[in-house]
């Protein structure tokens, strides 16, 4: 069993975009960061209780501008912490990035070209105490939509660097992007093609399966609003920014709310777990269970 707390970033540009005069489909709106409220959203979560009482020996994030944003500014602290520790330990971080972190062996442009971006940028991927992991299985989904249009690393990091730097003393920015591994994007990244479209089927599937079976027990996942849904099977009716869901992933690699876990008790059979329709066999579809469409129409009508 592993303790998970899901994170969806801070307000960016795009939520607040209507307001601004601007269709959601800009193309200003390409990648976008954090509105000045996301900024402070995210940069509170470093005091939030909910995080403060876990030690996360692993962070995952999206690798869209807003969900790295959020990442750094609510959990670099962490990567401070490791520094520290790593430059206790001497000189064995010069080594090869670590297998045993899920992290790609070689740095051959030719077989990790999105890695080789971000070593083209004069940055190289430290090992870490507490790895910091980018993963393309936990972007938004909607390809129309041009904030869900991921960018190639370099160009991201270079822009990090810049905006993040008037806000934070220590680590830097550049130390921040610094410490997170790119290397587990795809080849095809930012170009995800039809993988776009399966991701929503087995995307998700897919990075459940891997935390499952990472050797860490407490993990920080800063993703998005439909991510976090598919992710517990839209047993939540909404994710609000930067407010942190504590959840349990079990042996058997289900992801279900810790209010769930602790009160059905960690010896129920699966079943118990899932909505109204997953058991009905819309465990990957998504779908909303019947209480949640009365939940939903009822909000409809106060509307």
């Amino acid at each position: 069993m592993k303790n998970i707390v899901l994170i969806r970033h801070g307000e960016s540009l795009g939520q607040t975009a209507r307001h601004r005069g601007l269709s959601r489909s800009d193309p200003s709106l390409v990648d976008c960061f954090l509105t000045n409220k996301g900024i402070q959203q995210a940069s509170q979560l470093r005091c939030d209780p909910t995080l403060t009482q876990y030690n996360f020996d692993l962070v995952c994030t999206s690798p869209l501008t807003r969900a790295l944003s959020t990442c750094i500014l609510a959990l670099g602290h962490i990567i401070e912490g490791s520094n520290k520790d790593e430059g206790d330990k001497g000189e064995e971080s010069s080594s090869p990035v670590s297998t045993s972190l899920g992290v790609a062996n070689s740095t051959d442009p030719k077989e990790n070209p999105a890695q080789n971006k971000h070593l083209n940028s004069g940055i190289q991927p430290n090992r870490v105490q507490t790895p910091f992991v980018a993963r393309a299985d936990i972007c938004e989904f909607g390809g129309k939509i041009p904030e869900n249009h991921g960018r190639p690393v370099h160009k991201i990091v270079k822009d990090l660097e810049e905006k993040l730097a008037p806000l934070l003393s220590s680590p830097s920015s550049a130390e921040c992007l610094d410490y997170i591994d790119f290397s587990m994007l795809p080849p095809c990244w930012p170009k995800l093609g039809n993988e776009q479209n399966s991701r929503k089927h087995s995307g998700i599937e897919r990075f459940l399966s891997w935390l499952a079976g990472r050797p860490e027990e407490t993990v920080a996942v800063v993703c998005h609003y439909n991510v976090i849904k598919w992710m517990l099977r839209n047993t939540i009716s909404h994710v609000s920014n930067c407010v942190p869901i504590e959840c349990v992933l079990t042996d058997d690699g289900v992801l279900m709310l810790k209010s769930e876990f602790d009160r059905v008790g960690n010896n129920a059979p699966l079943d118990t777990f899932w909505s109204d329709g997953a058991r009905n066999g819309n465990r990957d579809t998504g779908k909303l269970s019947d209480k949640s469409k009365r939940e939903k129409h009822s909000r409809r009508k106060k509307r």
